[in-house]
């Protein structure tokens, strides 16, 4: 009888993530500019309708403006938790791929964890902490790096 066919090993080879992590940064900040314009955005337009009496030229315009902020922002937020999906993904394998042993989560289950919270509740935190895991003990940090 032979034995059974030994499972294929996952090989993991490191990136440079500093492109991703600079993106996302920056995207972070488009999303900062973005939350406060949209503030600029309902405070004017509570101006408008504490004024009491206005035309529906101005509605229109305030209605406008808004739609377009609720538009941009859903965009720029999308477009960042895909960013911190990937950096998240990329820094998972580049763990991997320097050596680290004992983490929890493969990579992909840790980027997914962010799209499906329900069915991986907690992942993310995990993760994060697993992250600072290093490959050998006498390397290690004196406490868990938290995120």
């Amino acid at each position: 009888m032979t034995p059974p066919p030994l499972p294929k090993i996952r090989t993991y080879v490191y990136k440079d993530i500093r492109p991703v992590a600079a993106m996302t940064r920056t995207l972070l900040g488009l999303s900062l500019l973005a939350n406060l314009a949209s503030m600029a955005a309902t405070a004017l337009q509570w101006k408008l309708f504490a004024g009491g009496d206005f035309t529906e030229a101005e509605g229109a315009a305030n209605d406008l403006v808004m739609e377009v902020m609720a538009y941009l922002r859903i965009g720029i937020y999308v477009v960042t938790g895909v960013s911190v999906m990937v950096w998240s993904y990329r820094a998972h394998v580049n763990a991997r791929a320097q050596g680290a042993v004992g983490l929890s989560d493969e990579p992909e289950i840790v980027a997914a964890s962010y799209i499906i919270p329900f069915a991986t509740s907690g992942s993310p935190s995990v993760a994060c902490d697993s992250s600072g895991s290093t490959a050998s003990p006498e390397r290690a940090p004196p406490a868990r790096r938290r995120c």
